[in-house]
């Protein structure tokens, strides 16, 4: 009889047997249903693309379709709104200007005589201001002319005196000079 060290060891076999065969039969169920999976992922793949541009393409074709009429009813409505806008816009507009330039016209002579009398008396002013400073001018000017004409005439007389100084002073000199030979002629 088999001993329970015996049992163990074909027990142990036999799940080793078992794992492996699982394994085996796992991994050739894995790859066949990859496989499968794959082919019918392809296919799917194919009529989806084929349907989506069967599809875009009548979409597509109805869309321009639509659009290109939708455009031309639009075109042809802006264009008559646009022609009736501008009409009204043209009217408005030279009504306004006129108005306008009548108001601008009136303003700008008010503000232009208003400037004129403006500039006018400032002008006055600074003439008044200008001839009183002209004339401090002229007096400080006259008052510098009799200054200088003063000091030029003090400038003259002190070179005339100074001219007369040192004249005296050639005299006093040869004067001496003639006193030293008389002096050493008696001495």
């Amino acid at each position: 009889m088999l001993d329970s060290k015996d049992v163990q060891l074909l027990e142990n076999i036999l799940h080793q047997a078992l794992d492996s065969r699982l394994t085996e039969s796992e991994n050739k169920t894995q790859n066949l249903l990859e496989s499968r999976l794959a082919d019918s992922e392809t296919k799917m793949q194919n009529l989806l693309e084929s349907r989506l541009s069967d599809s875009e393409t009548k979409m597509q074709n109805l869309l321009e379709s639509k659009l290109s009429d939708s455009e031309i009813k639009m075109q042809n409505l802006l264009e008559s709104k646009l022609s009736d806008s501008e009409t009204k816009m043209h009217n408005l507009l030279e009504s306004r200007l006129a108005d306008s330039e009548t108001k601008m016209h009136d303003l700008l002579d008010s503000k232009l005589s208003d400037s004129e009398n403006m500039l006018l008396n400032e002008m006055d002013r600074t003439r008044r201001i200008l001839e009183e400073q002209i004339s401090a001018i002229q007096n400080n000017l006259s008052k510098m002319q009799q200054h200088y004409q003063i000091a030029k005439l003090e400038n003259d007389n002190t070179s005339m005196l100074l001219q007369i100084i040192r004249n005296l002073q050639k005299e006093i000199d040869d004067l001496k000079s003639e006193i030293k030979i008389l002096k050493s002629k008696i001495a």
